[in-house]
Order: structure tokens, then C-alpha cells, then sequence
């Protein structure tokens, strides 16, 4: 092989696995709202040996068999109906299994989605979904694609109004920690570990549980909830305001930090009375 043949070959390989990296990203962040709210076991599995391989997403009991197909000529009976065999070998072997699954086909061209619907192989129809995921050069471009990704960033980011700059951030948090998570001994990326990774290297502001509110949190209540047309929350786990019509805020820390601590100290020491007043405490 010569030297522009490797390089071919190098540069088709690497832009199949960034087009996997970042279908895997978006669908550990589909998955992300259940695992914050419920506590579901999620995981996904890169190359796991199976008939439909590309990915394999176990959540709860239900198991997602993913085939990455992004070039623009795949049919179901291509290269003697490989894809069309290696779906039904899957749909048996999980039938057999007894399993809850269901199999999907990931395509980055809008004709393929179309043609593989329109030609969709009678018993395999039930249990094959054909998704579209685009091609794009940086995840972060998912923002433009709001029927896509924003459902999910309202539900993952910790603020209530919508920021390109913020949702950019979050999605490049999840792609950060897919790229370097650490399997666990089954191979697997468990979301429940990547979601406490992005936490805890404070990569993005993203939604969860404020647990161990401290003893005089009611009275901090009470000081905020005496300021005229204040409005506040911290129930997606990060102090957030607002004071119509213009003024907002949601705090870089998350209310387990010691700035959010410090800040509640000097509510009650001052105890603000108008807006203010407030703005002047706020880090």
C-alpha cells in the first residue's frame, strides 16, 4: 500500500470513529435525564461481539443494538445482504435470549434513512428503527440541530433558559468524559460514573439533587423570599434568579460548594431587603 493510500485510509478511519464518538456522547446524554432522575443503571459498550456490535446501550433491562452505517450507498441487500443477515442474526440470538431490545440502524444521510425505511425487511420491521445522526465536524454543532439535542439539554442543563453557549459546553462535557472515561470490567461506560466525573471536574452546570442543605436554610429562605419580585431556585442543584424583566443569574458553583456556602453566610448576616441590596451580596 502506498503512502496516499494509508493516508486515505487513515483519514476515512478517524472520521468513522469521531462520527461514533459522537453518536456514542449523544446517546449517553438521550439517556442522561433518566439516570439524574431515577437513578437507572445505564451503559454502553463500544465493539461488543455481537452480530449489530457498533454499540451496545443496556438500560435497565432493555438492550440497544447500534450498527453505524455513515456512508451514503448502504441498502439492506449490499455486499450480499450483509446488513440485512447480521439485523436478523441479532433479532434471533436476542429472541432466544429472551430479551427486551430493539435494533437500530444509524445513518448520517437523509436519503439512506429513507431508503432503508421505505425497504425495511418485513420481519425485521418490528424490532429495527432507522435514526439519523448527522455528520459534523464538532459535537458541539448538535446545538443546531434543536430537534435533535435541545429536548435533552432542558432536561441536563442546570439553568431554566436556554444558552447556545451554555448547551455547547454541556455537550462538550459529555464528550469529554465519554473520551477518557474508564471502562468497567465488562467494557462497559456506565453514565451513572460519567455524569458524577462531570460533576465533580466541574466541566459543565448540569442538573442534579442539592441533598445536605444546611440548618439554617430555612431562614435563608425566608430573607429570599422577603425580597420584593426576587424569584429563585435551587432545585437543578444551582442557585438561580431572577428579577423581571431583565436581570438573571445562576451561580458558577453548585449549591455543595463553598462559595454557595460563603453566600448564604453573608445572607444572614446582612439580610438583604430589596434587590439591591441582594446584587451586591451575589458572587
Amino acid at each position: 500500500m502506498d503512502e496516499a493510500q494509508r493516508k486515505r485510509g487513515g483519514d476515512n478511519n478517524k472520521r468513522g470513529n469521531r462520527y461514533e464518538d459522537f453518536f456514542a456522547t449523544f446517546r449517553l446524554m438521550q439517556f442522561a435525564p433518566q439516570v439524574m432522575k431515577t437513578g437507572a443503571m445505564v451503559r454502553l459498550k463500544e465493539q461488543a461481539g455481537c452480530p449489530v456490535d457498533d454499540l451496545l446501550l443496556v438500560a435497565t433491562e432493555r438492550r440497544f443494538y447500534h450498527q453505524m452505517k455513515a456512508d451514503k450507498s448502504i441498502t439492506w441487500g449490499a455486499d450480499n445482504g450483509k446488513m440485512e443477515n447480521e439485523f436478523r442474526q441479532q433479532m434471533l440470538l436476542s429472541q432466544q435470549a429472551n430479551e427486551s431490545f430493539q435494533l437500530l440502524a444509524v445513518v448520517a444521510d437523509t436519503d439512506r434513512l429513507q431508503s432503508l425505511n421505505k425497504h425495511m425487511p418485513a420481519d425485521l420491521d418490528h424490532c429495527t428503527q432507522v435514526l439519523h445522526f448527522p455528520r459534523i465536524q464538532r459535537l458541539a454543532e448538535l446545538v443546531r440541530h434543536p430537534e435533535l439535542i435541545n429536548g435533552v439539554l432542558r432536561e441536563v442543563y442546570a439553568g431554566r433558559r436556554e444558552s447556545a453557549t451554555e448547551y455547547k459546553n454541556t455537550v462538550r462535557a459529555f464528550y469529554t468524559a465519554w473520551i477518557d472515561h474508564e471502562p468497567d470490567d465488562n467494557g462497559f461506560c456506565v453514565l451513572n460514573t460519567l455524569i458524577s466525573t462531570i460533576q465533580s471536574w466541574r466541566l459543565a452546570r448540569i442538573c442534579h439533587a442539592w441533598k445536605d442543605r444546611p440548618a439554617e436554610w430555612p431562614e435563608v429562605e425566608r430573607i429570599l423570599n422577603a425580597i420584593p419580585n426576587l424569584q429563585w431556585f435551587v432545585d437543578r442543584g444551582f442557585f438561580e434568579w431572577s428579577y423581571p424583566p431583565t436581570d438573571y443569574g445562576l451561580m458558577n458553583e453548585p449549591c455543595e460548594s463553598d462559595s454557595f456556602k460563603r453566600f448564604i453566610s453573608r445572607l444572614l448576616k446582612e439580610r438583604p431587603q430589596s434587590f439591591t441590596q441582594f446584587e451586591m451580596l451575589y458572587p
